[in-house]
């Protein structure tokens, strides 16, 4: 049975209005006494926007299948306070975030939440986009077999609570307590309960980091955009100038027509910087080698890409002019205008969203303003120079508390592979420098006998390759790797590797058996503490190709190679090499995905215990969390007690780095100032 909680007096005068419109009026009072006993319930909203802070709510629902409750804005929201505040209920939503800024925004912080929109996300982690749609719709088809009739959703701002509107919004919680049952199914046999616990948990704070923003310093970033743009100029003028000096004609312009008065105009740089299509020949007549493999497509073309030029910076000076020029354009485009132009009108913060689960569990920010169509500002890539950061600025009277861990990565990936070096190391109470210990490991023949301290003073370069190389081991990189990444002969990227490893036999023996554990289970545990698990969505299909390739297709194979037949070329090669890539991209991805899966629920859980301490000390409101970025967390508070929150804070990352790792302790250190002092 639908129900319109609603006011207006009108339509209680209405004699006919159930009759006509298939739902029931009662009052707030009334709803209240109905759903008292419900410990499971619906919840959704209707808005007439996306932002919080300049559109409002049309209504909000709550319901299951027997009966729904559409709430309209005649309605004191505040009378509905305690019920949505109770913690013994539990509140069914897809895509929480959402609606939970919108009752953030009207002071009600809603705790218990579950989202099936998360539980979705998680039963089905590693899916490419598009494989597996995890809409509302499209869960309420795939579990309960039931339609919904989402062709209005696109006009509700405009429409308002009209009759049918009415009847939409109230099947939106119609089914989701019973989709809620069939997922924790689901959740349950592929033991997946601990995952959604954190990520429900989490989804009430990620809402509060949304509805929170970061305050920008309008003067000084439109400061930093004018020496940016300086910056850039003066690039631009470098280059062309070296291209008049040391290019050939075909580079050089000049109007050869003239001026009856003024003569010939000057020679001039022909070239446009932005324009790969231009810059390409001028690098390959210097002798660059601009040939790549399109990853996608497969296809070899020509690229100025930094990661192309970068090895060959010796072949001309250009390359680093270029390689500055494009660092400043990339500077003053992305981090320019677009921020002033973000800033709320009544918040007068930046606001972003976040994207709660990554393949790895990350969170990643930025996206697609729905309302504008502008693009959301990626606040997990602000550059981290004293400039740029010095703009994010605490509200007067308040503070930036920014928390970090020290080596989260490396401590976790210590305890994922009970590599007994690195926990002497990390536990070692005298004075050590883990680069030069990694490079002690890397380079045994030729830093034999220095002490681990004078190696960053002796052997720097060595010191910064090692440092290079453990990044891409650990990221699933080989001697290959190694050898591109530092401009080095394969032979010797070939011995850092096989030294890295042998120095360490943990690390060895950790990435062989995550290796085989990943292709015998079809998917890569993300965590053995929370069970997060990134699927390999095409696993089965891969095992059907390894069985296949059997010694018959082997000979097969051969035989064909050798007469360089269409079958070899057109089917066998291709086979065989789509699946030595996508075995070894999960290989890869399974020697590294661990680490950063478990760094990201460890951030998540202490984020979980720092909004709890400051709503249980009556803080929401008061200090916000403004950003999450990986293994960091930025927090605005009031002065007069920002030595209290900061410890709260350390304590949440701390506490929540136990829970994680048992064999090294990992330390969060807080820093404070009036900007964003990281």
């Amino acid at each position: 049975m639908r129900y319109l909680v609603t006011n207006q007096p009108a339509l209680f005068d209405n004699s006919n209005i159930e009759e006509l419109y298939d739902y029931h009026i009662i009052s707030p009072q009334e709803c209240l006494r109905r759903i008292d006993s419900l410990t499971l319930i619906g919840l959704d909203t209707e808005t007439k926007g996306f932002d919080p802070y300049t559109k409002s709510l049309l209504c909000f629902q709550l319901g299951d299948k027997d009966n729904q409750y559409v709430v309209d804005m005649t309605v004191d929201i505040q009378l509905f306070k305690n019920f949505l505040e109770d913690t013994k209920r539990t509140f069914i939503l897809h895509n929480a975030k959402f609606d939970l800024r919108f009752f953030l925004h009207l002071r009600i912080v809603i705790t218990n939440v579950f989202d099936t929109y998360l539980a979705e996300k998680i039963l089905y982690l590693g899916y490419p986009p598009g494989v597996h749609e995890m809409s509302l719709k499209a869960c309420c088809e795939r579990y309960l077999n039931v339609t919904l009739d989402k062709e209005i959703r696109g006009v509700i701002h405009r429409e308002g609570l009209s009759a049918r509107v009415i009847k939409y919004a109230a099947d939106d919680v119609k089914y989701i307590v019973e989709l809620y049952a069939e997922q924790m199914k689901a959740l349950a046999e592929k033991d997946l309960i601990k995952a959604i616990e954190v990520e429900n948990k989490f989804v009430v704070v990620l809402a509060y980091i949304e509805y929170s923003g970061i305050k920008l310093d309008i003067q000084k970033w439109k400061d930093k955009m004018a020496t940016d743009k300086a910056a850039f100029d003066k690039a631009k003028e470098t280059l062309d100038t070296w291209v008049l000096q040391n290019a050939d004609d075909e580079f050089i312009s000049q109007d050869l027509q003239g001026d009856l008065f003024l003569g010939y105009s000057p020679k001039k740089c022909g070239i446009s910087w932005s324009s790969p299509k231009q810059v390409i020949p001028l690098f390959e007549s210097l002798g660059f080698n601009l040939i790549v493999k399109d990853k996608k497509t497969g296809i070899l073309k020509k690229s100025v890409e930094a990661k192309v030029i970068e090895p060959q910076l010796k072949i001309s000076p250009l390359a680093s002019l270029y390689l500055d020029y494009k660092q400043a354009e990339k500077v003053i485009s992305t981090y320019g205008q677009t921020f002033l132009d973000q800033i709320n009108p009544v918040s007068g913060r930046i606001h972003t969203q976040y994207n709660q689960l990554m393949d790895t569990t990350r969170l990643s920010s930025g996206g697609k303003n729905k309302d504008t169509g502008e693009e959301y500002i990626n606040l997990q890539n602000i550059p981290s120079d004293e400039i740029t950061r010095a703009c994010f600025v605490s509200s007067p009277g308040h503070v930036l508390i920014d928390c970090d861990y020290t080596a989260q990565e490396d401590l976790i990936f210590t305890e994922l592979s009970k590599e007994t070096k690195l926990i002497e190391f990390y536990n070692s109470k005298e004075k050590r420098d883990g680069h030069s210990f990694v490079a002690k490991m890397c380079f045994p023949k030729d830093l034999d006998g220095v002490p681990e301290l004078e190696v960053k003073g002796k052997f720097p370069k060595l010191r910064s390759d090692a440092k290079k190389a453990k990044f891409a081991i650990h990221y699933g990189g080989n001697g290959s790797t190694i050898a591109r990444n530092l401009s080095l002969p394969l032979e010797l990227g070939n011995a850092i590797e096989k030294s890295y490893l042998t120095s360490f036999p943990g690390i060895h023996n950790y990435f062989k058996q995550v290796k085989k554990e990943a292709w015998e289970r079809g998917y890569i545990l993300l965590s053995p503490i929370t069970k997060h698990k990134h699927y390999i969505y095409n696993w089965k299909e891969l095992q059907d190709t390894q069985k296949s390739m059997d010694q018959t297709f082997w000979e097969l194979y051969r035989t064909e190679k050798q007469l360089d037949s269409p079958l070899f070329k057109n089917e066998l090669k291709p086979m065989v090499t789509q699946f030595v890539q996508q075995k070894g991209s999960i290989e890869r991805h399974a020697m590294n995905y661990p680490v950063q899966g478990s760094s990201a629920i460890m951030t998540k859980v202490a984020g979980v215990f720092f909004f709890n301490y400051l709503k249980q000390n009556n803080l929401l409101f008061k200090v916000w969390i403004c950003n999450a970025v990986h293994d960091e967390l930025l927090v605005e508070a009031p002065e007069d007690i920002k030595d209290s929150v900061a410890n709260a804070l350390q304590w949440s990352m701390e506490y929540a780095g136990t829970i994680f790792c048992k064999v090294v302790k990992l330390k969060a250190v807080p820093e404070m100032a009036t900007y964003w002092i990281h």
